[in-house]
């Protein structure tokens, strides 16, 4: 009886491994494909095989052992997400060996490379760990027999390792059998545990090695963009920027003066950068890397402000690594800077929500950098306006209603004060000569497949689209709303620049979809778990409420006029808070269905 549970778990850890293989390996990531922009035209590859099959593993398993199910489904749910990511490894570490994914830099195959012997060798330690330390019992049932699939992937993974390498295979296999038998050791394993312990409760430590990192990386990612001899295009408008900038320094009219330039912010700020070194494109990238790095730490400040430490580090290291954070650093535009002067905005509403009757004083120069974020980008005005909302129906919770909108009115002043003197002449000049209208009517819906130009353009021909919503309702409904997904999808669910960045290393590969679907599913979960809390606690969750609405805020210009790929850069460090939060959340609700290892097993 005995024999026959743990061959029955076996059996069910190697139908989960089965049907792994198969959404990874024979349908490349995913039977099932959801029709989103990121996917192409065969679509966005869902593993919703997997994850069912995870779900019948908990359930048979729980059958074949006799442990309560209860306990299985925060076990599964670790073992199915550990079992994807071998098994994608699996497949990107063999199609690189035949030259399916050639990779633009041999940085980044020795990127590749070193990801492969980690995932090797810390797979092997841990598991000769587990073994060492849990050994099943005599019964059958107990020690981490819920581990088979993972084990049986690995096997898999280590086997074609094997196969394309065998001698670093053997090489790094004995240094993770070597590791897992340190560890064993009680001097060495305290040791390492003491230096493991020191580096990560150190806070500054941490934030200090990550932006170093972040840095690292701008930096080395703006010398590659450099020595394409036509890098000033890497931005969308950079040869713009760059012109109107080196005439401000000059004193003297650019040809670009004839378009509608919102963002006066960036071209002052590039032509300081001009008046103080010289026109010199790499100090801009340079400058920008260093508030790309300042960017990460304010990300972590956020965070560690929102959801505690846990949070804000997994959120901070993958703002380090995130790619359109990076590739604005190595452009010439307006997202590099836009991003930072709106998380300083953020950190500065969340700093003030500590104590808004004592910190309400910090709001005049709080909208004097929210002018200056307006500038720098003028889809921050949407949110400023929404502010007022934050204020009056959250705000006024804590401090009441006068005091709050007495804040709100000073945040306002700040606002003014800055944007007022800068844009006024411009603005003045563009409204008198009718061209910011016309750029206006340019941007709306623009690039969006369904055509509203001819038949519902309020900009351009308000008589014509009021009489086009009239007469033909239904039609002007479903193109607009046609294009409104289509707007959402280019801004949520595209991603442009051949569709690659530092994290999944190659183009269109299986293991690029696969964590890109997991990314997706973190932040809708966390989006929906910020929203059920901030539902049932608003005054305790204004913090998160202050990400909700900017979000929305931002998204919601983008919806209607021009929205892209490069367009989502500023809401990135907000979607990967989200994320981080969700995967957090998600680790210590499985942890807490796992019985801790000096439990005995039932």
């Amino acid at each position: 009886m005995k024999i026959a549970r743990t061959l029955g778990a076996l059996a069910w850890a190697a139908g989960l491994c089965a049907v792994a293989m198969a959404d990874v390996f024979v349908w490349g990531g995913g039977y099932v494909r959801a029709p989103i922009a990121l996917g192409g035209g065969e679509g966005f590859p869902v593993p919703l095989f997997l994850w069912s099959a995870a779900a019948v593993y908990a359930w048979g398993y729980a059958r074949a052992t006799g442990e309560p199910v209860a306990r299985q489904w925060g076990r599964a749910l670790g073992v199915a997400f550990g079992l994807h990511v071998v098994f994608l490894m699996t497949d990107l570490v063999a199609k690189m060996a035949e030259g399916r994914y050639p990779l633009a830099s041999v940085w980044y195959q020795r990127y590749v490379e070193a990801v492969w012997g980690a995932l090797l060798g810390g797979g092997l330690a841990a598991l000769a760990w587990v073994v060492l330390r849990h050994p099943l019992r005599s019964d059958g049932q107990g020690g981490r027999l819920w581990l088979a699939p993972l084990a049986l992937g690995y096997a898999v993974f280590w086997g074609q390792s094997l196969l394309l390498a065998p001698v670093p295979t053997l090489a790094v296999s004995v240094i993770g059998l070597g590791a897992a038998a340190a560890w064993r050791m009680d001097r060495v394993g305290r040791w390492i545990g003491r230096q493991a312990g020191a580096w990560w409760t150190s806070e500054r430590l941490f934030v200090g090695f990550i932006a170093l990192l972040a840095l690292g990386i701008r930096v080395f990612y703006a010398t590659r963009v450099m020595s394409n001899p036509d890098f000033l295009n890497t931005g969308s408008d950079g040869p713009v920027y760059d012109d109107i900038a080196w005439s401000i320094v000059q004193g003297v009219p650019s040809k670009w003066d004839y378009i509608p330039m919102l963002v006066p912010g960036y071209t002052r700020f590039l032509a300081m950068l001009y008046w103080l070194f010289g026109r010199n494109y790499f100090l801009v990238c340079a400058v920008q890397s260093v508030v790309g790095a300042a960017a990460c730490v304010l990300m972590y400040a956020i965070a560690r402000r929102l959801g505690g430490r846990a949070v804000a580090r997994l959120a901070m290291v993958f703002g380090a690594l995130d790619f359109p954070m990076v590739f604005a650093a190595a452009a010439i535009g307006h997202q590099a800077m836009d991003l930072f002067w709106t998380l300083l905005v953020v950190w500065c509403l969340l700093r003030y929500l500590e104590a808004p009757r004592r910190l309400g004083g910090w709001l005049l120069g709080v909208g004097a950098l929210l002018g200056w974020a307006i500038l720098t980008r003028e889809t921050n005005l949407p949110f400023w306006i929404i502010l007022a909302g934050w204020f009056l129906l959250g705000v006024r919770t804590v401090i009441g209603l006068r005091l709050a909108a007495g804040h709100f009115l000073a945040l306002s002043i700040g606002v003014l004060l800055v944007y007022l003197p800068v844009s006024r002449n411009q603005m003045h000049r563009q409204i008198g000569e009718g061209s910011l209208r016309g750029h206006v009517a340019w941007l709306w819906f623009k690039n969006a497949p369904t055509d509203l130009h001819e038949t519902f353009n309020p900009w351009s021909d308000p008589q014509g689209a009021f009489r086009a919503l009239r007469e033909q309702p239904v039609v002007v409904a479903g193109k607009l709303a046609a294009a409104l997904w289509s707007n959402f999808q280019s801004l949520f669910f595209s991603q442009t620049y051949g569709r690659f960045d530092p994290i999944f290393l190659v183009r269109d590969s299986v293991f690029f979809f696969g964590m890109w679907s997991y990314a997706y599913l973190l932040v809708l979960l966390g989006l929906m778990l910020v929203i059920q809390r901030g539902i049932r606690q608003p005054t305790e969750h204004l913090g998160w409420w202050l990400i909700v609405v900017l979000l929305a805020s931002r998204t919601l210009a983008h919806l209607f006029f021009e929205s892209s790929y490069r367009h989502r850069t500023p809401f990135d460090p907000y979607l990967i808070i989200l994320a981080s939060f969700a995967c957090i959340w998600v680790l210590r609700t499985a942890r807490q269905a796992v019985p801790s290892a000096s439990c005995p097993a039932t």
